[in-house]
């Protein structure tokens, strides 16, 4: 009878355990045997088969995952264990990855066809009850991309099971990619836009022009999720006033109303809570002159009355 492996705990330890990669079917034997002389007792054994889709500890052995169809019961099955997932994507379309259902401290990445190029890579901290991890990529080629799964060992080595999944959420409404303010989609005062939060991370942004001193409304209805938007300067980043309908609070509309101090391009944002993803409409409104008092105009320093 050939040995595969050995443990032992001759050192003291309330439980020991080995891994072993079985390269022929068959029958095997555990050994168990006393180490000390004239030491007895009661132990239990238990044997587990962790999952199906080692070996996978390189890209080039990486086990396939289909869109859609989570698998289960994966498992980092040592301290020392990566698993790699490989699928296949369609140029322009958009996928999510979680890692899910576990406990355990992990790094999530998503590799480029070239298997070496990471792409996004996501942690967590179980400590602070942060546990599922996802990432969201826009595939620009299509081809076989790959999901890297590995423990974190900083705080302790890592063991056990989680479920991984890759979701394809498809090429996104005709205004993508419109996910940051220089990407932003055009809109036409007084024209109502239908926009998509594709995954619930999505961010959507728009651009208008804006005349000098009058006040800008934009409005998102009809929306099937749960959003925050805001009414951004003409730097697309300063955000002048917000709305939002998060946790299922706030109005069937969403406002974000300003007086627009410049002639120039200003944006509007609407992004996703992290939750969930639907459709909306969208809409900008230039409801005129802001309506004057006997002060205005006093909407900027050099304007100020006394």
């Amino acid at each position: 009878m050939e040995v595969l492996a050995v443990v032992t705990n001759e050192f003291g330890g309330p439980a020991i355990g080995l891994d072993y990669l079985i390269g022929t079917a068959g029958t095997y034997y555990v050994v168990a045997s006393n180490t000390t002389l004239g030491n007895s007792g009661p132990y239990n054994v238990r044997v587990r088969d962790y999952n199906v889709y080692e070996p996978d500890n390189a890209a080039a052995a990486a086990s396939n995952i289909t869109a859609g169809v989570p698998q289960t019961i994966r498992a980092f099955t040592n301290e020392w264990d990566v698993d790699y997932a490989q699928f296949t994507a369609t140029s322009g379309h958009y996928y999510g990855v979680s890692m899910t259902d576990h406990t355990l401290y992990a790094i999530l990445s998503l590799v480029d066809t070239n298997r070496t190029t990471v792409l996004g890579a996501a942690t967590n901290d179980p400590a602070l009850l942060q546990y599922d991890l996802n990432l969201f990529y826009r595939a620009t080629t299509t081809g076989v991309y790959y999901v890297r799964v590995e423990g974190n060992s900083i705080p302790d080595p890592q063991r056990g099971f989680y479920t991984l999944t890759v979701t394809d959420y498809g090429a996104g409404d005709a205004y993508e990619v419109d996910n940051d303010f220089g990407a932003a989609s055009n809109i036409a005062p007084g024209a109502i836009q239908t926009h998509t939060i594709h995954w619930p991370n999505d961010a959507d942004f728009v651009k208008f022009p804006a005349v000098a001193e009058h006040v800008f409304r934009v409005e998102v209805t009809n929306f099937s999720c749960q959003v925050s938007l805001y009414l951004l300067d003409a730097d697309g980043i300063t955000p002048l006033i917000a709305d939002d309908n998060l946790f299922g609070f706030g109005d069937d509309v969403l406002i974000a109303e300003y007086v627009l101090p410049l002639n120039a391009t200003y944006y509007a944002g609407v992004y996703g809570s992290g939750y969930d993803d639907g459709a909306y409409e969208l809409l900008v409104t230039d409801q005129g002159a802001f309506g004057a008092d006997p002060y205005e105009p006093d909407n900027r320093p050099p304007g100020a009355k006394s």
